[in-house]
């Protein structure tokens, strides 16, 4: 059967001849109104046809389309949580790693740190017989007894770095260690491959840390220097470099300020023939 034929009408607007049903003049674009009633009941049968479909749809089908968007939305919101939650663990961890590696150190240790009052009283008690040993110069007595604090055997941890002369003895120990691995090899001693390593290593980052470290005295920075004049000359002995050698290694490992050890270790690797 052949479609309506529709009545025409003139424009309310321009006065074309228009067909009664149009929602709008194609000549001058105002709405028609009995076109544009027309257009609205067609959509409103139209909705209701689409609704009517919907409820003739099997209720396993329906339920199965509301599965799949909702298993959609609920993924997207997983990933959305998941990178709003490391963004905050990276955060938190950047915040308070120093504080929570220290705690799980104490964990493990079975150990505390002291706190206020433990810690002045610990001072006033073994900071004057430090100050004796240091006039002595007897720095292994020192580092004897950093070592022993370290390993806080009554399960109390206390900072010896508010000692006045504490920036000094962070030289000591790698100028103690280049030393006695220089001894053995001189007097023909049993060494050990990983003393290569790790003295070659002391020996490098010593004139590194010395900006690292404060030193409140004069005296201290003269023992300091002399340490580290002790340890270049080490370096140049045992391992056969010259200065150009030495500052290429340094160039070669530094990173971020400070030198990659596995860098210098591997230097020792490759140079053990000549050691």
């Amino acid at each position: 059967m052949g479609g309506r034929i529709q009545k025409v009408i003139k424009c309310q607007n321009c006065g074309a001849d228009i067909e009664e049903l149009v929602p709008r003049c194609p000549y001058c674009g105002a709405m028609n109104e009995p076109g544009a009633e027309h257009k609205y009941m067609q959509d409103l049968y139209k909705l209701k046809g689409d609704l009517e479909d919907l409820g003739d749809m099997p209720q396993e089908e329906i339920s199965d389309e509301v599965k799949i968007h909702a298993k959609f939305t609920g993924k997207a919101f997983g990933v959305i949580a998941l990178i709003v939650l490391l963004l905050v663990g990276i955060f938190l961890f950047l915040r308070f790693s120093g504080d929570l590696i220290w705690k799980a150190h104490e964990v493990i240790t079975h150990t505390r740190s002291a706190d206020a009052r433990e810690q002045m009283q610990w001072e006033r008690k073994y900071f004057p017989q430090l100050d004796t040993w240091y006039e002595e110069e007897n720095y292994e007595a020192i580092q004897n007894f950093f070592n022993e604090t370290d390993e806080a055997a009554d399960g109390i941890q206390y900072n010896y770095s508010n000692w006045e002369h504490w920036g000094l003895m962070a030289f000591y120990d790698p100028w103690r260690e280049c030393m006695d691995l220089w001894n053995r090899v001189k007097n023909g001693g049993e060494t050990y491959f990983y003393e290569f390593q790790s003295a070659l290593y002391d020996a490098l980052t010593m004139s590194y840390d010395r900006e690292l470290f404060p030193m409140k005295n004069e005296k201290d920075c003269e023992q300091a220097d002399a340490w580290i004049a002790d340890a270049d000359v080490f370096v140049k002995e045992v391992y056969d470099m010259d200065e150009q050698e030495i500052q290429d290694l340094k160039a070669k490992a530094e990173k971020d300020g400070f030198l990659d050890y596995k860098v210098i270790y591997q230097y020792v690797e490759e140079n053990k023939s000549e050691m």
